[in-house]
């Protein structure tokens, strides 16, 4: 569900993309 929450975000700053995408992704390599 994140994924559709972040994406729909059309608005969000590219900097802060960025930052919650790789932190997505540490969190997909924990699990």
């Amino acid at each position: 569900l994140w994924l559709s929450e972040i994406f729909g975000i059309s608005a969000i700053d590219e900097e802060m993309r960025e930052k919650v995408i790789e932190r997505l992704k540490m969190q997909i390599e924990k699990n």
